[in-house]
């Protein structure tokens, strides 16, 4: 079963695979939006269920446990106040953007240019 966040690593014929991260998995499970999680761009990429977990039964692919991504872990109380004010003031901004029917649509190229530049007009 794929779900959102699994780590999938595609095997190639070279010794690096690509790692992509689930980031929504359609409510009938037919369809997974994906990024390469090595890539400096990252779009998301649609690709049928099926195919991700015929890949990983025949050992094409394969599911990672460990994240090499994954920021250190920082304690909140770490972080310097004016960060957060930052951090926090950065999130509020694009927050909307990541909720309800909008996280589905930040999905497409087309809506996502659309609704970060009504953000920012």
């Amino acid at each position: 079963m794929i779900s959102q966040g699994m780590l999938i690593e595609v095997l190639g014929d070279s010794t690096d695979g690509v790692v992509l991260r689930v980031l929504h998995v359609d409510p009938t499970g037919t369809d997974v939006a994906v990024i390469d999680v090595d890539s400096p761009v990252a779009n998301p990429v649609w690709h049928k269920a099926s195919d991700l977990l015929q890949s990983l039964s025949t050992n094409e692919a394969r599911v990672l446990e460990k994240d090499h991504m994954l920021p250190p872990l920082i304690l909140e109380d770490e972080i310097p106040k004016k960060a957060k004010r930052f951090r926090d003031s950065a999130w509020e901004s694009i927050k909307p953007l990541f909720e309800g029917q909008n996280r589905i649509l930040m999905l497409f190229p087309h809506e996502r240019g659309r609704l970060i530049l009504q953000r920012v007009t």
